[in-house]
């Protein structure tokens, strides 16, 4: 909660006195996946800690900043700290011929860190010059991907 919803609320704050246009990512974890599909009207119904702090996080940002982006999404990519990220995780299994217990019922549409970096840029560059943009956005990585 320390991380997820009062450093958010900080953050909020510090671009509310700057006029600064705060990009705040969440999680897809804020929908309890009974159905799929979803979209930014659906309800979100977190079902564990971490999905329910981020949820608290989204709300404190838009209280504090009805204009923010809000980008909900399952992000991938190399980790630097000491432990696996869920990708070198299922290489390290895999290339040590070590048995791989995972989900046999989740479908997860993952974004590689690099990518939504750049999808961000290109927001903020567009954000800058279409003033016509929803006053407050909430993407959703499938949103995200264009073609």
């Amino acid at each position: 909660r320390r991380i997820n919803a009062i450093a958010s609320t900080f953050i909020a704050r510090q671009a509310e006195q700057t006029g600064a246009h705060l990009i705040h990512i969440s999680t897809d974890s804020v929908f309890d996946g009974t159905r799929g599909n979803y979209n930014e009207k659906d309800i979100p119904n977190p079902v564990n800690v971490y999905a329910k702090t981020k949820l608290e996080a989204e709300q404190k940002v838009m209280s504090i900043l009805p204009a923010a982006c809000i980008v909900r999404t399952v992000i991938y990519g190399w980790n630097y700290q000491n432990k696996f990220s869920l990708a070198e995780w299922i290489i390290h299994k895999l290339s040590h011929r070590e048995k791989l217990r995972a989900f046999k019922d989740v479908l997860f549409s993952p974004i590689l860190v690099n990518d939504l970096a750049e999808i961000l840029r290109l927001y903020r560059f567009y954000r800058l010059r279409l003033p016509n943009l929803p006053e407050n956005p909430v993407l959703i990585f499938q949103t995200l991907l264009w073609r």
